[in-house]
């Protein structure tokens, strides 16, 4: 089952009126975070479930398996469900599952059919979609929310830098949005890329690893350090010293 009905005034009935005197919000969480997941068991108008007790408390991060009892032994008395326990494993049975399933699966393709013969034409979607066609697939990609500016930023800069010519594809893309959600800066990947264009390329190893997959992979932070901290070259050793003993400006 991909998804339930869920009435905007379910919070009004009983079971949840009573689950919420009981163990407040927490108490209304819990039992929809339960429904979902036996929803998702959902199979053949099958409504019996066997689950472990570990599985439910871990899944409603209740404190103990004593306390995962308490609370579906409470809901058993307070609703349709059954629950009979074998050790630290247990039965669930929630018919209320039947009532509450969905057809969506079933019924899309006739839904769609109707709704396509009966809808007029969308002009607007159409329009955007012959300005995404005639502005090429970068723009359209880029419209469509599948790379955003940043990305889009250090894809050209990789390819100026490094003398590549990156396609904005997901493979190339990917690990950059990935390592920008994790805090990195446009400006730190402009270094390492810097880096990889100064050292890489000399190497006959690190030459093949040219590519974003690796440069922009987990290991990022790592080769993130390596570039800040490389050591300096003879030539800006003596312009230090130079300028530490007062011969240069």
């Amino acid at each position: 089952m991909k998804w339930f009905k869920h009435y905007t005034d379910a919070h009004e009935g009983q079971t949840l009126q009573r689950l919420y005197r009981k163990f407040g919000l927490e108490g209304e969480a819990r039992y929809w975070r339960l429904v979902e997941f036996l929803a998702k068991q959902y199979g053949n108008n099958d409504t019996i479930f066997y689950v472990s007790l570990e599985t439910i408390r871990g899944l409603l991060r209740l404190r103990s398996l004593n306390d995962c009892r308490l609370f579906l032994d409470h809901l058993a008395t307070i609703s349709d469900l059954l629950v009979e326990y074998n050790g630290n494993d247990c039965q669930i049975s929630y018919p209320k599952l039947s009532e509450i399933r969905d057809n969506h699966t079933k019924n899309l393709p006739v839904t769609c059919k109707l709704v396509s013969e009966n809808l007029p034409l969308d002009k607007t979607r159409l329009d955007k979609t012959r300005r995404e066609k005639k502005a090429g697939p970068a723009t359209a990609l880029a419209t469509q929310g599948a790379i955003n500016s940043d990305e889009w930023i250090i894809i050209e800069y990789f390819n100026a830098t490094l003398k590549r010519n990156l396609k904005q594809t997901k493979s190339n893309y990917g690990q950059i949005k990935a390592r920008l959600a994790e805090g990195y800066t446009i400006d730190q990947m402009k270094i390492l890329l810097d880096h990889v264009n100064a050292v890489w390329t000399i190497d006959p190893f690190w030459v093949k690893q040219i590519k974003p997959a690796t440069i922009f992979s987990g290991k990022f932070d790592g080769y993130l350090q390596e570039a800040l901290n490389k050591p300096k070259s003879m030539g800006d050793s003596l312009e230090e010293f130079f300028r530490e003993a007062g011969c240069i400006a």
